[in-house]
């Protein structure tokens, strides 16, 4: 069943962005910026992430798969990075991962899509790439799928 997701995308980074994994959540393997002292982060790899980013969502589900491409403005604070677009939300910034707060969710075609587990990777001030999974509900149908995000500027 289709919903045509159209703009779903980031609203994520309208969305960027953005999670449940908090900044010292990954496996010891990943490069999360962890300090390894049970919560605490290291400070963030890059400074100037003000600015307005293109957004190319990938997405993959039971539904329908699309590419959406869209702006966001991104604020940087401290650790904290604000996603502005259709949808804003919060992600905190731990070395060069960036993960959201809380899931993120808003109406869509009659139901109500959820986005969770938003994790973006910053390979430079001007580059990431993410992963987010979500979820589409109205009444008794449900779609599932994920996002591959990348992000530039």
């Amino acid at each position: 069943m289709q919903h045509g997701r159209g703009w779903a995308t980031l609203t994520i980074v309208g969305m960027l962005v953005a999670v449940l994994a908090a900044c010292g959540g990954g496996d010891s393997t990943s490069d999360s910026g962890d300090s390894g002292d049970g919560g605490s982060c290291a400070e963030p790899s890059f400074s100037d992430l003000t600015g307005i980013w293109t957004i190319e969502n990938k997405i993959t589900g039971d539904c329908q798969d699309e590419v959406d491409v869209y702006e966001v403005y991104v604020e940087l604070s401290g650790d904290q990075l604000r996603i502005i677009g259709k949808t804003s939300f919060t992600a905190t910034l731990c070395g060069s991962r960036a993960a959201a707060d809380r899931p993120i969710s808003y109406v869509r075609n009659g139901g109500v899509e959820t986005v969770t587990n938003l994790v973006l990777q910053f390979s430079s001030d001007t580059r990431f790439t993410g992963t987010a999974a979500w979820t589409w509900t109205f009444e008794s149908s449900t779609c599932s799928g994920n996002m591959a995000i990348t992000g530039g500027r």
